[in-house]
């Protein structure tokens, strides 16, 4: 059985506020989590191809098309700041 100290240090590192009597509740829920995590850990996966993504992902995904954007001119058209095809800002760095 998980210790009432080591339910503080865990609930400590993870900055939660935890009571007395809640204590005894969370280390009987960590204990259920480890066992049931320990059960996995025993599953033969030796035969099963590592993945890099849980879903197929082959196909989803549809081709970049490069279509026109507006001519330069057309984008400072309607600004006063424009100098020259560029937008003039003010000075940020010195």
């Amino acid at each position: 059985m998980i210790e009432k100290k080591t339910v503080r240090h865990v609930a400590k590192l993870a900055r939660l506020g935890i009571g007395e009597k809640e204590l005894e509740e969370y280390a009987a829920q960590l204990e259920r989590i480890l066992a049931h995590l320990s059960s996995i850990s025993e599953i033969d996966t030796e035969s099963v191809a590592p993945l890099s993504h849980p879903l197929e992902t082959e196909g989803s995904l549809r081709e970049d098309r490069a279509e026109p954007s507006l001519p330069r001119s057309a984008l400072t058209a309607n600004t006063r700041h424009a100098h020259e095809g560029f937008y003039r800002v003010k000075k940020v760095l010195e």
